[in-house]
């Protein structure tokens, strides 16, 4: 038996991935068209507004979902939604650093063998690293 609360007190609030992305134009208004999007802030690229859809973002990643340390429990690692909440319009053209760390971790009720750990991602411009951009929730649903 894993014991939650010694994980929480190695694991949680301790970044343990980042990765740079750089956002390209013309990936974002395909996915945003292919998604349903119509506003032009999320397909026209001459908008002064342009930036990427909250859906665009679900689909990055910083590579690593658990510390390298994290213990095997069993169970099968799932991505079972995200919730994404943008403090700020996301601009293509500008690189991006993702940094990930455990949020929670809680047992799961429905499957007592399993729990589920949630993972953030949040990106930061470099040039203004005091706030996050977008919160990416991995495994809470939005609510």
């Amino acid at each position: 038996m894993v014991d939650l609360d010694e994980l929480k007190k190695d694991f949680l609030n301790e970044e343990f991935d980042s990765k740079e992305f750089q956002l390209d134009a013309d990936k974002v208004v395909t996915a945003a068209l292919a998604s349903g999007e119509t506003r032009p802030c999320f397909v026209d690229t001459d908008d002064p507004d342009f930036q990427a859809t909250p859906a665009f973002l679900c689909s990055m990643a910083s590579g690593r979902h658990l510390p390298i340390d994290f213990p095997k429990i069993g169970g099968l690692p799932m991505d079972g939604g995200k919730a994404v909440t943008c403090h700020a319009p996301v601009p293509c053209g500008e690189t991006l650093t993702g940094k990930t760390h455990l949020h929670e971790i809680y047992d799961k009720k429905a499957v007592p063998a399993d729990d589920i750990r949630c993972c953030p991602m949040e990106l930061y411009i470099p040039t203004r690293p005091s706030a996050p951009w977008t919160q990416m929730v991995i495994g809470e649903p939005a609510s």
